[in-house]
């Protein structure tokens, strides 16, 4: 009975192993062209948005956010124009990572190929 139990307990964990695996394996590298201010400041500390501007491929994305402003202005502290960085496109959202793992999800707004 034991045996049974912990079988389908090792069952149950080895099927969600692919779940996160198939997350992680959305990501391919990128690389960040550019981080633009947009709209009007509200005071001198506060913008209303950021564009992340980044290229996969031949393929160059623009993506914002208005919401969690907060958090994506730590996300853009935390990595460099011009250095490569984990991109996952999954319909009209963009996911980054930084080198440390932790990521932003923003909306997709403008998509063109390289020239």
């Amino acid at each position: 009975m034991t045996r049974r139990v912990f079988l389908a307990i090792a069952l149950v964990f080895s099927s969600l192993a692919p779940i996160g695996a198939a997350h992680a394996q959305g990501f391919q590298t990128g690389t960040l062209v550019d981080i633009r201010k947009a709209g009007p400041p509200v005071d001198d500390k506060i913008l209303l948005q950021l564009i992340f501007v980044v290229q996969v491929g031949d393929s160059i994305y623009e993506a914002t956010t208005s919401e969690n402003l907060s958090k994506s202005e730590e996300f853009a502290d935390s990595v460099i124009v011009g250095d490569p960085i984990k991109v996952a496109i999954h319909g009209e959202e963009m996911t980054l990572a930084n080198k440390s793992g932790n990521e932003l999800t923003i909306k997709i707004i403008r998509r063109k190929h390289a020239e």
